[in-house]
């Protein structure tokens, strides 16, 4: 990671700025989301509102990672052969 300036609060200051080499996971929109998790996109969007499914905000429209999502499904599996963290 290389350095590069920062304005804020009309200070300079310095912030971590990923190499050039980084490249994020491409983000999915909510058609592609809610066919990777096979729900349909209403029940998509009922989930970001109650459950607290991850996602981005671009502009209006939602995004979502691959990675965040199967963290999410991971985090709320029940019954026989969930792996479920418990807080505490």
């Amino acid at each position: 990671m290389q350095m590069v300036p920062s304005l804020d609060s009309g200070t300079v200051g310095q912030r971590r700025c990923p190499s050039r080499s980084y490249s994020p996971s491409p983000l999915l929109n909510a058609t592609e989301a809610a066919r990777l998790l096979k729900v349909p996109r209403s029940t998509l969007y009922e989930l970001v509102r109650s459950r607290g499914l991850p996602h981005v905000k671009v502009g209006r429209a939602l995004r979502f990672t691959r990675a965040d999502l199967a963290f999410w499904v991971t985090d709320n599996s029940y019954g026989r052969g969930a792996t479920r963290r418990r807080g505490g």
